[in-house]
């Protein structure tokens, strides 16, 4: 089993419960990788191919995290386990003060929560997939806002 761990770059504390969590799953003998938003964002086709050799995404942080980790994630078919550090956590499974073992047992005893996606399609022909929402803007003109059901 490999297991992927994101966080957003900018979050400290999500990038020191990644590096607890593989420290710990290095222990118990089991594969992983430490991700941030930065590599994942315009993921490389070997990156999304790497992906998919994981049984799961681990995320550290807040709703915030998981939109920036579904890109990736969506691409590689992967399932995402979140961990809230952030204020609301609507996306979140597992509070913050979840257990490295908690965590473990989470990704080994799961059940997949399909959620809907969206596709938009700009005028040059590049498709932008998101989870909860998409914000169209143009020069000066109130933001119109596209909502998944």
């Amino acid at each position: 089993m490999k297991i992927a761990i994101f966080s957003k770059t900018e979050n400290a504390e999500g990038r020191a419960r990644g590096r607890e969590l593989k420290a710990y799953l290095d222990g118990e003998g089991i594969e992983s990788v430490l991700l941030t938003s930065d590599d994942c964002e315009g993921a490389t086709v070997a990156q999304i191919e790497d992906l998919r050799m994981c049984a799961a995404m681990v995320v550290f942080g807040g709703d915030g995290s998981v939109l920036r980790a579904v890109d990736a994630a969506s691409l590689a078919n992967v399932p995402i386990l979140s961990v809230n550090l952030g204020d609301m956590g609507f996306l979140a499974e597992l509070e913050k003060t979840a257990t490295c073992e908690q965590i473990l047992d989470a990704v080994k005893n799961y059940s997949v929560e399909r959620r809907n996606m969206i596709e938009v399609t700009d005028g040059e022909g590049i498709i932008v997939s998101a989870l909860n929402d998409v914000v169209l803007k143009s020069g000066g003109q109130t933001p119109v806002y596209i909502y998944a059901g």
